[in-house]
């Protein structure tokens, strides 16, 4: 969860289940759309170290207009990917690297939050 800055929420008390990414549910892909009310996106960006970004080019990708369940990307070592998490509770968009890859078994990556917005629907706090 992007949104909560954790992994594992055993008592799933901060994410009520709502996750942002999951990794390893086969094929080694990365699931964005976790919900039936979820219209996130996910875009590869290729191998890039982060040094090698520039965060004044990137295209925040619009939320999907229908709800609908795209086609989850690889999980790429080295890879950056931009990811904008959408649903009604959530608009949070994210970039993340993969650093370490143990293909059908784990991912390590590291992440920050570059926007939180108010969840679809709502007005922008003063």
């Amino acid at each position: 969860s992007f949104q909560h800055g954790v992994h594992r929420d055993p008592e799933r008390n901060l994410t009520r289940n709502a996750w942002d990414l999951a990794y390893g549910n086969g094929a080694d892909r990365l699931e964005v759309v976790m919900s039936s009310d979820d219209r996130s996106r996910i875009v590869d960006l290729g191998e890039l170290r982060w040094e090698q970004l520039d965060l004044d080019a990137l295209e925040v990708p619009e939320p999907h207009p229908e709800l609908l369940r795209p086609s989850a990307p690889r999980a790429l070592l080295g890879h950056i990917y931009l990811l904008r998490s959408v649903d009604r509770d959530t608009d949070i968009t994210a970039l993340f690297r993969v650093e370490e890859l143990i293909p059908e078994d784990r991912m390590d990556f590291t992440w920050f939050v570059l926007h939180r917005g108010p969840p679809p629907g709502e007005a922008a706090s003063p």
